[in-house]
């Protein structure tokens, strides 16, 4: 099969920039440096001067928006082959994809392999990332938000998971975490996000007693486009891992939101969160642990089961649904909108691992790979009716007032699944990728760049 000359011309640059990095050291920046340039971080992510494959480093954004339009059409093995590479003292590359038999570990954070930090996308992520990579003890003024969709808005999304990222992972320096420009930044974008949220038609008030039928009524009324059943029936394999790499930001954190959660419920609420929690958590066996078992489903699929690898690629609509998890396990205020959208997570969460068990064989047949989907379909079907009957009694018996509240996490969930199956299924019904290419800004106001297929190939 022919290639398309573009992507000729991609890999040689590739290839030349790895080679040369590889010829001299990486250099930290000096005193003075504008960190946006060259980044660096205390923690075991580390950064390096941005450069996008084919491009000067010191071309500026308006420069990348213009040609970015150009950089379409490439295929499923080009379009992750452009992930940057691990530093780690010397150049090292981490591929994509190796071969099943060279694959050992099935932990998703192998120690001392966490991936780089993902290109900025715009002036909220670039502050965030070139924060995590400053030497100063302070930490510059934070850019105005834009008045754009901020779930549709890749800048947006980002910049929020990486401000969350700071509560989960050692994506830089631990004292950021609590750094009070940071945490401020942070509350002006869950503003805006809460305030998109509450656009959403949210189902009328309820009477406590009646939440659990409430919530029932409302899996079955908004009619998500079903992504489950397109992926047992007619997905190619790569678009079951584009699938898999969209949920990998969430499914390889084993509901660690959930367990923020916990310690903000009480009485019956916190005792069922935690009867969910434990079971994700493997019941203390961390190779039973539900992101160890989807590491392996990764793993079966050549996808990198690292936690982070695919931040870069992974569009608003994927990032919303992992921010909204944070959003509400990390702040008491929202506990109940944390248990509408376990409710409802559990509740529709069956038959789409049904759908996903029956890809995995169609397109697969690994039996390993398919035992997540297999593991967490009955899991679920269990944690379903804890979470309808035990959590949501639980919380009424201690916040009855608080029933809004979980009518409102439950419109939010099931509305962010509703607009990433949106986003997925139109991309495959028009044979594009639903994901982003590696190092490629992507503003609100610029569509993101597309795989087309049919086109590479016919290209010469």
């Amino acid at each position: 099969m022919k290639r398309n000359r573009r992507l000729d011309v991609i890999e040689e640059n590739r290839a030349k920039n790895v080679a040369e990095h590889s010829e001299r050291p990486h250099e930290l920046p000096s005193a003075g440096t504008d960190s946006s340039a060259n980044r660096r971080t205390n923690g075991p992510y580390q950064t390096h001067t941005p450069h996008v494959v084919g491009m000067r480093a010191e071309e500026d954004t308006t420069s990348l928006h213009q040609r970015r339009a150009g950089w379409g059409n490439l295929l499923w093995s080009d379009f992750t082959s452009q992930q940057p590479r691990h530093l780690d003292n010397s150049l090292s590359s981490v591929p994509v994809s190796t071969p099943r038999t060279e694959r050992r570990s099935t932990d998703a954070t192998p120690e001392g392999t966490q991936p780089l930090l993902p290109w900025p996308r715009g002036p909220l992520s670039d502050f965030v990332i070139s924060t995590f990579g400053s030497r100063s003890d302070s930490v510059g003024l934070s850019p105005p938000i834009a008045l754009n969709d901020p779930l549709d808005d890749d800048d947006f999304q980002l910049a929020l998971y990486l401000c969350y990222e700071l509560h989960y992972r050692d994506v830089a320096n631990v004292d950021l975490e609590w750094d009070p420009v940071l945490l401020s930044f942070r509350a002006e974008l869950e503003r805006v996000f809460v305030y998109r949220l509450r656009q959403y038609e949210c189902a009328s008030s309820h009477e406590p007693s009646s939440l659990a039928k409430s919530l029932d009524e409302m899996v079955e009324d908004i009619k998500v486009r079903d992504i489950g059943e397109y992926l047992e029936l007619h997905a190619t394999l790569d678009q079951l891992r584009e699938y898999c790499v969209h949920r990998s930001a969430s499914f390889l954190k084993c509901g660690d939101a959930n367990s923020f959660g916990i310690a903000r419920l009480k009485g019956g609420a916190k005792a069922a969160m935690a009867k969910i929690q434990f079971a994700e958590m493997g019941y203390g066996d961390s190779g039973s642990m539900n992101s160890s078992h989807f590491a392996v489903t990764m793993m079966a699929l050549d996808l990198d089961p690292r936690h982070g690898a695919y931040v870069g690629h992974l569009p608003a609509a994927s990032l919303a649904q992992v921010n909204l998890e944070s959003l509400f396990g990390l702040h008491r205020r929202w506990r109940g909108a944390l248990v509408g959208a376990v409710v409802v997570n559990k509740l529709s969460s069956v038959d789409l691992m049904d759908h996903c068990l029956h890809a995995m064989f169609r397109l697969d047949g690994s039996v390993a790979g398919a035992n997540y989907f297999n593991n967490r379909m009955n899991a679920d079907a269990i944690h379903a009716f804890i979470a309808r009957d035990q959590l949501i009694a639980g919380l009424v018996a201690t916040d009855p007032e608080m029933a809004n509240d979980v009518l409102f996490g439950a419109t939010a969930q099931l509305r962010l699944e509703e607009n990433f199956a949106q986003h997925a299924l139109n991309a495959w019904s028009q044979d594009h990728s639903s994901l982003l290419p590696w190092g490629m800004p992507a503003h609100g106001d610029v569509p993101h760049t597309v795989i087309n297929r049919r086109s590479a190939q016919s290209r010469v």
